[in-house]
């Protein structure tokens, strides 16, 4: 609708105002005849997407050995969706492909994801038997030992391998810190959560902030589900901790003390820079064959030696 009332009207007063009538009238019998009405476009970009999928699960489906990676979370919305990725052979080629988006609108349990994966699978005509690994994260209802979506799939294919998420790995590894930095971590989680969890509070720090003419005027959330959460809510604490060390004083808070600690401040910065380089190697593991994953965590474990030093 936009494309018909908005910018034809647009475009051919734009070109008789520079350009004059007569480039007007041949621009007018140029789009004369195009449709940009939201149905035509939506319909075309609805096929051109329809055909793509199917010539991927064609190839998919001619592949005589794939793999997948599989990985539910939860959006915006509060729905778990569980997402589904193929690797396959495509002519000279290995290629990744995102094969679909499964919401699981009641429970997430290892029967509720093999049901989900496996009927997409029959419904598309896909034959786990050419499935030779599966890459999963590290959720109990994927990996659990006993009972989880390995395990049912394990008994059912026993061919397949399965593999813990290189990634996930990586992120669990990086969650265990040392009684004293964990103690950091906790006081400036407590300290966000003061600021952050009262109107009141963060209306104050923020204007707190602007008199002090403050690089920024709020603080970041902590969410343990982010990888890139602790890294940056550290860093936006350091940047500030001077704000922060008044705000806490003037509302006689318990952890202000921490603020004037100089011991407090050195530990902070140097956990700002592990989570900052953890942050880099994260960023750089998105996007990259498994072979590549392992040349980079080796590369890290290397380093740590060099950080030490």
């Amino acid at each position: 609708m936009e494309g018909e009332v908005v910018i034809k009207p647009v475009l051919e007063s734009f070109v008789e105002i520079f350009e004059g009538e007569v480039f007007q009238k041949t621009v007018r019998d140029a789009i004369t005849g195009v449709d940009l009405s939201n149905n035509t476009i939506t319909r075309r970009i609805e096929s051109m997407g329809k055909d793509l999928r199917e010539q991927i699960y064609e190839d998919f489906r001619s592949s005589l050995y794939t793999a997948l990676a599989i990985d539910e979370s939860t959006d915006i919305m509060l729905e778990a969706q569980l997402l589904v990725y193929g690797k396959f052979a495509c002519g000279c080629c290995i290629v990744e492909e995102l094969l679909c988006c499964l919401t699981l609108h009641l429970t997430t349990t290892e029967h509720n994801i093999f049901s989900a994966v496996d009927t997409f699978f029959m419904e598309n005509q896909f034959d786990l038997g050419h499935v030779v690994k599966c890459c999963i994260d590290g959720a109990p209802s994927m990996m659990g030992k006993n009972i989880g979506y390995r395990d049912i799939l394990q008994r059912r294919f026993p061919h397949i391998h399965i593999k813990h998420c290189i990634i996930h790995q990586e992120a669990l590894a990086s969650k265990e810190l040392s009684s004293v930095f964990n103690q950091v971590m906790q006081v400036v989680i407590k300290v966000v959560n003061f600021v952050k969890s009262r109107d009141l509070n963060r209306r104050l720090f923020k204007d707190l902030c602007s008199t002090e003419n403050a690089q920024h005027s709020t603080l970041l959330l902590y969410m343990a589900v982010r990888w890139l959460s602790r890294g940056n809510t550290l860093k936006r604490v350091f940047i500030l901790r001077n704000e922060v060390k008044d705000f806490l004083h003037n509302c006689k808070n318990e952890n202000a003390t921490f603020f004037s600690d100089y011991l407090f401040i050195a530990r902070l910065a140097h956990l700002i820079d592990v989570f900052e380089k953890l942050n880099e190697l994260n960023i750089s593991l998105q996007g990259k064959w498994v072979f590549e994953l392992q040349t980079s965590i080796r590369a890290f474990v290397n380093k740590l030696a060099i950080f030490v030093m």
